[in-house]
């Protein structure tokens, strides 16, 4: 559907899903999903967070329910940020979240969160390697001017 947008649409589709992605990694958090945990233990902890959001143990979980168990966590989303929310998770198209659509959506914040980490470590190591080299050409200039 991203062929079909035109630039303003594109934009706004792309800031709707950053802020999805982070309201998705506030909700981790308060669930205890950890990027740290072992694969085992994050599909554990996304599927006992999946039942215990689906009130009705439909399989299924509405935007309402979301918004509820969000407010739970002390999280307060806007109705438009979950319905946006919803729309980037639901692979289906039937305006509600399954299992499978949750389960995926935690395994992927998890590595959006790890890529943040990674890229974070790097960039640290570039910047500290760069100041490094910067004081080791000041200190030959300095010894190379005195002589």
């Amino acid at each position: 559907h991203w062929l079909n947008m035109d630039a303003k649409g594109r934009k706004m589709a792309a800031a709707a899903a950053g802020r999805s992605h982070k309201h998705e990694e506030k909700l981790l958090a308060r669930l205890g999903i950890r990027a740290d945990s072992s694969a085992e233990k994050i599909r554990e902890l996304a599927e006992r967070s999946f039942l215990f959001m689906d009130e009705d143990g439909s399989g299924k979980l509405t935007v309402a329910e979301l918004g509820e168990s969000f407010e739970s966590l002390g999280l307060h989303l806007t109705d438009d940020d979950l319905r946006d929310m919803v729309a980037e998770i639901d692979e289906d198209g039937d305006g509600m979240v399954d299992m499978e659509e949750f389960g995926t959506m935690v395994l992927q914040t998890v590595q959006r969160i790890q890529e943040k980490a990674q890229i974070g470590e790097t960039g640290v190591a570039v910047h500290e390697d760069a100041y490094r080299r910067g004081l080791e050409e000041r200190k030959a200039l300095i010894m190379r001017q005195l002589g």
